[in-house]
Order: structure tokens, then sequence, then C-alpha cells
């Protein structure tokens, strides 16, 4: 599989249609959420072209009436070196803890948390199934797959002691926990997956609530006290409540996603509502929407972009076709386009509040950019001392992003704070 996917990064840089086809057909025998994980893996790792440096940033201004910058600055990194680490995901970073995930091959994983102040060995480690969640200050994970069965385990983040585990059948290929709740998705294409919905409480943690089952290919999320489902056959976007009852469907078609491909399709679903995006054919347009997720009422569609994944913030999605160009940030609220930046490509983004963070590399040398999330106005840039593609850890707040690179020994620490 690794062949193929490098043999496809290679082939989207002269013929981006037939790069969507055969990614289209992987998709279908391997599975959404796995083939991006595996894509993102090999992008850490190297292994997909990473394109140029970020240089020559240069917004194109704020969108009248927006408010100053905020005027948080992109410090020093700090890196740390420990033979043992391996490219990782960091899911998290405070001042005395870091939490990161790796995936290692097809269903198996690695979580590790680390002392920035004591790296030589971790704190803790545990394998995984490649999936992971947060419960509050919990993670919550598949094991692997063994032939005795697997699990899905609730762990302590700061000490790795196990407080929750309940035994799974089959391979676990999605995860999700919103409150109480989790989901997950369970099953062997090419056939149907089980979408389990559990008690992710302490009390009776990892009961059963409800299962939908569906095809494998459709997209089943838990998001906005709702389970969100997007389908092909027939096209359509539903939603259940939260203990397994319908609750609306309606059709995908032009009025929802106008000029796009309902194959090229992503559904996006949080605390926040539901955003749906679809790629542009060729050269063509991709177009967003957003749902809410209590009714289904479409709040605004729109075209923008040719298709590149977007970056769902909780107050702006941010859309491009990841290559040199604009990079358009909609308003999460109304669609209006808040800003644009033009940029050179970027490997990773993530968005806050008050902070997006874009990310780059070529060949050993890595770099990000910090913007105002409010405004676009560029608020620092500077080289990350790692080698390969950056991998980027969520916005630790409102008030300071976090942006950690990982690299095979080493991993980066950059803060955005305020002045």
């Amino acid at each position: 599989m690794d062949e193929r996917l490098r043999a496809l990064g290679r082939l989207a840089a002269h013929d981006r249609e037939a790069s969507w086809a055969r990614l289209r057909a992987l998709s279908r025998a391997r599975g959404r959420r796995e083939l991006l994980f595996d894509l993102a893996r090999l992008a850490r790792e190297g292994d997909v072209a990473a394109g140029e440096a970020l240089a020559g940033w240069s917004p194109l201004g704020p969108a009248p009436g927006a408010p100053a910058p905020t005027g948080e600055v992109l410090a020093a990194p700090r890196v740390i070196e420990a033979a043992w680490l391996d490219p990782m995901t960091v899911l998290a970073a405070s001042a005395d803890l870091w939490i990161g995930h790796r995936g290692v091959g097809q269903g198996w994983g690695r979580l590790a948390a680390i002392s920035p102040d004591a790296p030589a060995a971790p704190r803790w480690v545990a394998d995984t199934g490649g999936a992971v969640a947060w419960r509050g200050d919990d993670l919550v994970h598949a094991t692997p797959r063994s032939r005795a069965g697997g699990e899905v385990v609730a762990r302590d983040a700061r000490t790795g002691e196990v407080v929750g585990r309940t035994p799974v059948a089959g391979r676990v290929w999605a995860l999700a926990v919103e409150g109480d709740r989790g989901l997950l998705k369970v099953g062997d294409p090419p056939g149907p997956a089980r979408h389990v919905c559990f008690d992710a409480g302490e009390a009776a943690f990892g009961r059963t609530l409800w299962t939908l089952e569906a095809p494998f290919e459709d997209d089943v999320h838990l998001g906005g006290g709702r389970v969100l489902r997007l389908q092909e056959a027939p096209a359509l976007v539903s939603a259940l409540d939260l203990d397994g009852r319908p609750l609306w469907a309606r059709a995908v078609g032009d009025d929802l996603l106008p000029a796009a491909r309902l194959d090229r399709a992503l559904l996006f679903a949080d605390a926040a509502g539901v955003v749906l995006h679809a790629a542009g054919q060729g050269a063509g347009r991709g177009a967003t929407a957003a749902l809410d997720p209590r009714t289904g009422e479409v709040l605004w569609a729109r075209q923008q972009g040719a298709g590149g994944l977007p970056t769902v913030g909780p107050t702006l999605v941010l859309v491009g076709d990841g290559t040199a160009g604009p990079l358009a940030a909609l308003d999460r609220a109304s669609g209006a386009t808040a800003w644009e930046a033009a940029t050179p490509p970027v490997a990773a983004a993530r968005a806050s509040e008050a902070l997006v963070v874009l990310a780059r590399a070529a060949g050993r040398a890595s770099s990000a950019a910090v913007l105002d999330a409010r405004t676009g106005a560029l608020l620092a840039a500077g080289a990350l001392d790692v080698r390969g593609s950056p991998a980027l850890s969520a916005l630790a707040s409102s008030a300071e992003g976090v942006v950690v690179a990982s690299t095979p020994g080493r991993l980066a620490l950059v803060r955005a704070a305020r002045r």
C-alpha cells in the first residue's frame, strides 16, 4: 500500500484528475479515514513530495471593518532530542507534558507521553490500533487487533493508567468521543461497517447503546450532539440523535454543493456544527457548505477553491487547492470570506479562535507562519529546527498556539503567544 501511495503522490504532481480517480479507488478498498491516515504518515516520513519551502508570505489584507491584529509572535523553537523518538503527531502539548501518536503499520500505532525536561525516556507508552480520541483529560484508544480480539481503552493522559476498558469484536477503523458518548467504526472492507455508539462515561464505559450498519465508504461522524452520515447511494446527508433515532435527512444536490462532485465530498462534524466540502472536477471550483446539526438546515453554501482538503476551525473554514495561491478563510457562521492570503503551498494548517498556523517543508527544511485568525494579517514566520515535513499539533487555546514538528529522534515546539 505504501508504494501505491508514493506513486499516487508522484502522479498528482502532473495529472490531478487521474490522481483523484486512483485515490477514489484506493479509498473504496482501504477506507477513507484509514487512507488519509496513511497519506499523513507518509508525508511526515518524507515519502510524499513536500514542495518548496515557505517564502514570500504576502497577506492580501483584512476584510473591511476587521479588527486590528492581536499581536502574537512566533517564539524560537524549543527542540528536544532522544534516540527513541519516532516521527509522530503530537495530540497535545503543555509546559510539562507532550502526548504523541505514531502510526506504525496497518491498524497499529503507538502512544507516548513525553516530559520535555526529561526526554531520554518516555513517561509511558502504549500500543494502539490507530484510532485515538480525547475524553476530558483522558485518552481513549483502540488496541491492536489480535487473534484474541481487541479492546477500547480509556487511559489517564498524565500517568498512562488504564481507567476503563471494553472488548471489541473486529478491527476499529475510527473512534470519536463527545461528552458521555463514543462512536466506533468496526468491520472489514468491502463488507459493511458497524458504527457502534457506546457509553463513554466512567461508570459504564464501553456499554453498547445502539449500532448502525452502513456501506464501508459512508462517512459517519459524532459531533454537535448528533451522529451525522454522508452516503453516496442515494446521495444523502442525515442525522441521528444520540439514542439512534432518525432526526432529518436531505439530498445532496446542486443547492447544497453546487458544481461539486459527491464522490469527492468529505463531512466534518464537531460541537460547532457540520461542514461539507467537495472538490471540483479538473480545474473546476470546489464547494463548501455548513448545516445546522439540529435541523439539517443549510446555513450557507458557496463555491470556493479548487478542492484541497479544508481546515475546519472553531470560527473559520480554510479552503484552497494545496498549491501556491489564495488561501480563503470563510466565516463558519455565515460563509462570508473573512480574509484571503496569498501563500506558498502548505503541508499542514491549524486554526483556533485567535490564530491560524501554517507549515511547509522542502527537503530537510521546515518553516511555519502564524496569521491573525480575525484579519489574516501575517504575525510571524520562521524556520523550524526539524527535517522533513512538519506535523502540527492542535492549537492549545484561543490565546496560545502550539506548533509541534516531528522528525526521527527530534521534536520541536513553537509557541505563538501574545506580546
